[in-house]
Parts: C-alpha cells; structure tokens; sequence
C-alpha cells in the first residue's frame, strides 16, 4: 500500500476497498465454479442414464451458455460496489483460501440444485421425449431452465449472509443490463424460426417459460433459506458475546 497524501485515513479507504476487490473475486468465482460444476454433473447423469442420448445440450447451446450467460453477467460482477458491512467484519486469515470449504460447500449445493432441476424439466416436459440433435420442447425448456437458474444464481452469490429481496441489490445496474440483455437473447434464440435451426430449439408457450422460470428460481430460495439460518447463527453468536458471565453465588 502507498500513501499519496499525508492522511491516514486513507489507509481505512484503500483496506475497504481491497476488501471491496476480494469480494467480488470470491463472488466471480462462486458463479463460474458453480455453473461449471452444474453443466458437469447435468451432462454426467444424463450419459450414464442415457437421457437426451447422453447430450441434453447442443454444441452451439453449451457454446451460447459458456460465451453469453458466462460472459457480461459475470464480469458485472467485478464492478459490484463494496458491501455496508465490509469494514465490521474481522479481518480474513493471510493464508485464506478464495474456495474455502463453506464456499466449496454451497457451490457443490448450487450445482447440484442445477444439475437436478435441468434434469427433471427434461424427464417431466411435455411432448416426445429429448433426443440428441432434435428440436423437442423438452430440450429446448431444459436449455432455457439452464440460462435461468444462472440468472437466478447471479443475484445469489452477491452476498454470503444478505438477502436478495434488498437495497443493495439494486446498487450494480451492469449486472441487471447484462443479465437483460442475455434474456433478450435467449426469447430470439427459442422463438425465432430462423434461429431454430441453429440452436436445435423450438417454440415455448408463456407457461412453459414460466415454468422454466420457477424451476430456475429454486437456486435462489434454496440460497435464501441458507442465508436465513446463517444470519440466524451470526445473530445468536454476538447475543453470546455481548452476554456478560454468569457469577456464581455461594
């Protein structure tokens, strides 16, 4: 660290905002594992139980997903302002490790949240059954599951402990232009005729999307149920601290 001026205080601006950088490194990360992990497990199961032929996504599908959904959404995560609560925490361990095993923990939950709901939208999809390199509903709401349990799981990693449903989640408007802009993407790719071909996809009704919609939401309740008893655990831990002994009477 190197001081430019002669005020201290500057130091307390520069340790908050390399706690600021850490975050959203730890954050990036969380995301790109998870989805990783998540596309891993989906086309594992799917091989060795022979669903979709062993391939629910098409080449161009994992491409869009990898390039589109793993690309803007997730650089807008660099740009997250600091959280309210970066200078109340203690300071991390030097030897710290990005993917320590709490985060290890709830990546492999995510992905496994992911891996599970893709499948099941491809088992229980109306219409015939998904088949390598056919347009089939099945496939096609798999794929569009897939993009929005990543959009779901975004808003998720922003915060360890905070809610989703507050006022600093609004404070990064790259993530919502980014994450719009892959929506807008995706409702060309799976109702334009001439995109069919291209992305094996084929049209959605409004309750197939919101279908999609909802299965890819289960991501962030199960984050929201995780981040409820988390802060719960915090909230009885200072309670305990703040507690002065018990004196015992003779």
């Amino acid at each position: 660290m190197v001081l430019t001026d002669d005020n201290f205080a500057t130091i307390v601006s520069a340790v908050r905002e390399g706690r600021g950088i850490y975050d959203n490194i730890v954050k990036f990360t969380r995301f790109q594992v998870s989805t990783a992990l998540g596309f891993v497990a989906t086309f594992l199961i799917a091989s060795l139980t022979g669903l979709a032929g062993g391939a629910p996504f098409t080449a161009l599908q994992i491409l869009f997903v990898n390039l589109v959904m793993d690309g803007p959404p997730a650089m807008s995560l660099g740009v997250d302002p600091v959280d309210p609560d970066a200078m109340s925490r203690p300071p991390r361990r030097a030897g710290e490790r990005i993917l320590s095993r709490p985060r290890l923990a709830r990546i492999l939950l995510a992905s496994t949240v992911m891996a599970v709901g893709t499948l099941a939208v491809l088992i229980w999809a109306p219409g015939p059954e998904a088949e390598l390199g056919v347009a089939t509903v099945a496939g096609t709401m798999a794929f569009v599951t897939f993009v929005f349990f990543q959009v779901f799981n975004l808003l998720n990693v922003r915060h360890d402990t905070r809610s989703v449903f507050s006022r600093e989640t609004l404070q990064n408007t790259s993530a919502f232009v980014a994450t719009a802009a892959v929506i807008v993407l995706l409702v060309l790719i799976v109702e334009t005729d001439a995109l069919h071909g291209f992305f094996t996809t084929t049209d959605l009704t409004p309750g197939q999307w919101l279908a999609c919609a909802a299965v890819g939401s289960a991501i962030l309740w199960t984050g929201e149920v995780l981040k409820t008893v988390l802060r719960a655990r915090a909230r009885r831990a200072r309670v305990t601290a703040t507690r002065p002994p018990s004196r015992r009477t003779a």
